[in-house]
């Protein structure tokens, strides 16, 4: 059976920015080259759904070797662009860990259904698995064009 959706986008408000990147900077310490969340559309705690995207650009550090000549965005950067909705979500919903640094604990079942070039938009979905204080665990999709691109488990855990 083909993997389903983990939401319907088309039932959230898509085009209104709830946090801007300076918001998300905020709540998440990313910087430079690793602040990968440029916005959050979405914060549904009834549904335990967050909704962000990151724009993939040709200027970043990706772009020229990763392939020359055919960019792709690395899978590692959608997982790592995947944990930080999540830990931004985490720390929204359990404000014990708001000032704490949260790391990946780990990923599970990750899979890889499509590529993301230079001028496109990832779309990323997290819903709540399991939110506490020692741990938050999500699962999470990526979609580009229309299509399912990542799907995988996230884990964080506050240091």
């Amino acid at each position: 059976m083909p993997p389903q959706p983990l939401v319907d986008l088309a039932k959230y408000d898509l085009e209104t920015v709830k946090y801007t990147a300076d918001d998300i900077r905020k709540v998440i310490p990313h910087r430079g080259a690793m602040a990968l969340l440029d916005g959050v559309v979405a914060v549904d705690d009834v549904n335990g759904i967050a909704i962000g995207y990151k724009d993939a650009r040709a200027d970043e550090f990706w772009a020229a070797g990763h392939f020359p000549g055919n960019p792709l965005l690395p899978g590692v950067v959608m997982i790592e662009a995947a944990g930080q909705l999540a830990v931004f979500f985490y720390k929204l919903c359990c404000p014990e860990v708001s000032s704490r640094l949260v790391v990946f604990g780990g990923v599970d079942d990750v899979r890889f259904r499509g590529s993301v070039r230079p001028g496109e938009r990832v779309w990323l979905v997290t819903r709540k698995v399991e939110m506490n204080r020692r741990v938050a665990k999500c699962e999470s999709q990526a979609f580009s064009g229309g299509r399912l691109v990542f799907e995988g488990k996230v884990i964080g855990i506050p240091v």
